[in-house]
C-alpha cells in the first residue's frame, strides 16, 4: 500500500464532505428564493396551503440533487483547474441536478416525456456552466 494512501483518502473524504454541503446550502437557498418570491402573493392577501408530505419530499429529492452534484465536483475538484475541466464538472452536476428536478415532477405524479428529460438535462448543464462561469470570475 502507497504511503499517501491515508492522506489521500482523508482529501477525498474531506472534499466529498465539503462538497455535498455547498451543494446542499446552493439547494436550500434555491428554496429559500422560493419562499421569499411567495411573500408578495401572501401580502396580497391570497392563501397558500400549507407543505404536505408530498411536498417535503420533493423538496428533500429537489436538494438531493444539488447535494449529489457538489459531491461529483468535490471528488473531481483536483481534475478541474482548467477551464474546460471546470466547466465540463459543473455541466455534469447541473445535469444531475436537472435530473432530480424531472424526478421530482414525476414523483408528484406527472408523468415525464423523453423531451422534459432531455430539455432537463440541457438546461441544468447550462445553468452548471453558468455556476462554474460565475465561479470562476467572481460574482458581480
Amino acid at each position: 500500500m502507497h504511503s499517501r494512501s491515508p492522506r489521500f483518502a482523508a482529501q477525498l473524504i474531506g472534499r466529498i464532505r465539503r462538497g455535498a454541503l455547498l451543494g446542499a446550502a446552493v439547494g436550500a437557498f434555491c428554496l429559500v428564493v422560493a419562499l421569499v418570491r411567495a411573500v408578495p402573493y401572501l401580502v396580497s392577501g391570497d392563501r397558500i396551503a400549507g407543505p404536505t408530505a408530498a411536498d417535503l419530499a420533493q423538496m428533500s429529492l429537489y436538494i438531493a440533487g444539488f447535494t449529489g452534484a457538489g459531491i461529483f465536483v468535490g471528488v473531481v475538484w483536483p481534475l478541474v483547474q482548467r477551464r474546460v475541466a471546470m466547466y465540463l464538472a459543473f455541466a455534469f452536476g447541473g445535469a444531475l441536478v436537472g435530473i432530480a428536478i424531472i424526478l421530482t415532477e414525476a414523483r408528484g405524479g406527472k408523468s415525464s416525456d423523453l423531451s422534459d428529460w432531455i430539455i432537463g438535462v440541457v438546461i441544468g448543464a447550462v445553468m452548471g456552466c453558468a455556476f462554474a462561469y460565475g465561479f470562476r470570475n467572481g460574482a458581480s
